[in-house]
């Protein structure tokens, strides 16, 4: 009876195991193998290498002794799989490179020229849908018993359990596919999600996520829209969105692992700090949005250290109970949002907010042209206008509306005390700081509201930062020693 027992325990522990995620976590070797600043790039609005105006791989890889100089160790593409649009987020086919950016030769000779300075490559990759041209989705469209359909999220118009009138981003989410059936696209109709319940997708998925590392040997992969594998109400109630996500994205993990141990990941997962924490148990880092929007921004706008010092201390601890040694992915803004300049006009405070991206934990991320301190705002086009090089690998997709007075990467680089130096200037800060660069934020208070004040400890060793967000003289009191900061002065002591 005793012996039944047992066996029967174990085959339980067995079966609640198997639904069990196996999470992900990082040791600090990990945290520091996989540490760099990285840069993001808008391929299309680089730098163009054949003169038809559109940025390439090719182009990128002629930039790279500039980037290398800038201090970057990592890259950060946007999609390059061919695509009908110009952003290139609604992928055809996940095997090849799209004609306008180059070959899959290119990209290799782009890798191994980043590696050999010493930079990682990422890559974007959009796999929570396809594009509507995906010959996949166009064979669905065109027969009615395409073995395809079983790849996407295609519903009987008259289900009980789906919502059709779920709208979980604001538009609506389930589109026509014909007079019976609905599909879901959770961004909009000409990108319909994927069906990860279904096993061949997943292995599809799996399949694609190695062939670029056996191919290229890229380092690792920014995860776009993370959170909608699963989308709200894409699927029945039944299905947990949240718990359905986390055990898809840790199988993803564990089957890109086989191929490479140390892959790094990424995740775009825009919404609350709590679920994004979650998230640590399956990515090496996470995109901090909630930094990135309502953190440095704002601290500088309001001149208060405190609400910046109590929001990172409580971010933090949330991550860090997922994640021992999370690898935080701080980042001022992206490809989806305004630019720094639009919030932030005066260059001294760009500058104090560049500051702090390049000495808080992780990996800081520097979107393409912020060095600069091009300007952006939506539409999403004049996001990504084309970087200020001003020579010729300037691209020309679209003209130049918001950055005619910008000035270019030469001049700046010739000015000491352009923004473009003053990026490099802490991106070497960093380097040459342990505590900054592996350590852990610890916020000081201070008698001084508009002096944002923390710690970086790494080991034994410990480094105090301080920011003076006012365009005045500020004094601050730490520990019983006085220190001055001049307006908009940044300090590592």
């Amino acid at each position: 009876m005793k012996k039944n027992l047992l066996i029967l325990l174990s085959l339980l522990t067995l079966i609640f195991s198997c639904g069990k995620v196996k999470e992900h976590e990082n040791t600090l070797e990990d945290k520091i193998a996989k540490s760099g600043i990285y840069y993001e790039i808008f391929v299309r609005s680089f730098a163009d290498s054949n003169g038809d105006g559109i940025g390439d791989l090719n182009g990128i890889k002629a930039k790279l002794p500039e980037l290398k100089e800038l201090g970057v160790e990592g890259l950060w593409l946007t999609p390059i799989f061919s695509s009908p649009s110009y952003h290139k987020y609604d992928v055809t086919d996940y095997y090849n490179i799209d004609p306008e950016y180059g070959t899959i030769e290119d990209f290799k000779e782009l890798v191994k020229s980043s590696h050999d300075l010493g930079i990682k490559v990422i890559i974007d990759l959009p796999v929570n849908h396809t594009s509507s041209e995906h010959p996949w989705f166009k064979d669905v469209v065109s027969n009615k018993d395409s073995e395809y359909r079983k790849f996407y999220r295609i519903e009987k118009n008259d289900n009980p359990n789906i919502d059709f009138k779920a709208a979980p981003l604001g538009g609506t989410a389930w589109h026509k596919l014909n007079d019976e059936e609905k599909y879901f696209g959770i961004f909009w109709g000409g990108m319909p999600d994927l069906n990860l319940e279904e096993k061949e997708v997943r292995k599809e998925l799996h399949k694609i996520s190695k062939f670029w590392v056996d191919e290229v040997n890229i380092d690792g992969y920014r995860i776009d829209a993370a959170p909608h594998a699963y989308g709200k109400g894409e699927y029945s109630k039944e299905i947990n969105v949240l718990e359905a996500n986390l055990k898809w994205w840790s199988e993803f993990r564990n089957e890109l692992i086989k191929t490479k141990k140390d892959i790094y990941i990424v995740g775009e997962v825009w919404t609350a700090p709590e679920i994004v924490a979650k998230y640590f148990t399956v990515f090496d880092s996470n995109f901090n949005f909630e930094l990135s929007e309502n953190g440095i921004f704002n601290a500088l706008i309001r001149e208060s250290a405190r609400e910046l010092s109590s929001k990172l201390t409580r971010v933090y601890g949330l991550y860090e109970k997922s994640n021992a040694e999370f690898i935080d992915a701080p980042f001022l803004t992206n490809h989806d949002q305004s630019r720094l300049s639009e919030k932030l006009p005066d260059l001294e405070r760009q500058k104090v907010a560049a500051s702090i991206l390049l000495t808080l934990p992780g990996n800081p991320y520097i979107y393409y042209g912020e060095e600069l301190g091009m300007k952006g705002r939506k539409p999403d086009e004049l996001i990504r206008e084309p970087y200020i090089w001003n020579d010729e690998l300037q691209t020309s997709w679209e003209a130049i509306e918001l950055n005619t007075e910008t000035v270019d990467y030469h001049s700046q680089k010739n000015n000491p005390d352009s923004l473009l130096n003053h990026y490099k200037l802490w991106i070497n800060i960093r380097k040459e700081n342990d505590e900054i660069r592996y350590g852990k934020f610890e916020a000081v208070e201070t008698d001084n509201n508009k002096v944002f004040a923390y710690k970086m400890k790494y080991k034994e060793s410990e480094k105090l930062l301080l920011h003076n967000l006012s365009n005045k003289e500020q004094k601050v009191n730490i520990e019983g020693k006085e220190y001055l900061l001049n307006s908009y002065e940044s300090k590592v002591i």
